[in-house]
């Protein structure tokens, strides 16, 4: 008698079938976790742009020269240049939230809770545009 070498069509179903549902079962846990290091990345550049702010006001000559909610509400941190590539932040410390407003900033560093309040608009991750609701 002869042996037969290799799986049944059986066999094959099966490794088939398990690997379908441990598919079903890891795609959205990872998907999920993709998303959470994205909004954690967002967070860590949130807090480098306003640790930038908070020490260019802490050094700041002038008053007027301050970064305040109350006279920056509508400006985006990418427009920031007495910040940006100087030695308080560098552009790729920033390079997900450049159209971020600098309200938006404090609003996301303030709060403990900000990485639930983060929605993430696009796929790319260069191309992220962030909102909070």
């Amino acid at each position: 008698m002869k042996k037969k070498k290799g799986f049944t069509l059986i066999e094959l179903m099966a490794v088939i079938a398990i690997i379908a549902i441990l598919a079903a079962v890891l795609v959205p846990t990872v998907s999920g976790y993709i998303t959470r290091s994205k909004k954690t990345a967002i967070i860590t550049q949130v807090r480098n742009a306003v640790g930038a702010m908070e020490t260019f006001n802490i050094t700041a000559p002038n008053e007027t020269d301050k970064y305040t909610l109350t006279n920056n509400e509508n400006v985006e941190i990418g427009d920031l240049p007495s910040l940006i590539g100087s030695d308080l932040l560098e552009i790729n410390a920033i390079k997900n939230i450049e159209e971020m407003t600098v309200k938006e900033a404090f609003m996301i560093n303030s709060d403990p809770n900000s990485l639930n309040k983060i929605v993430l608009d696009g796929n790319d991750f260069a191309d992220l545009a962030t909102t909070v609701q």
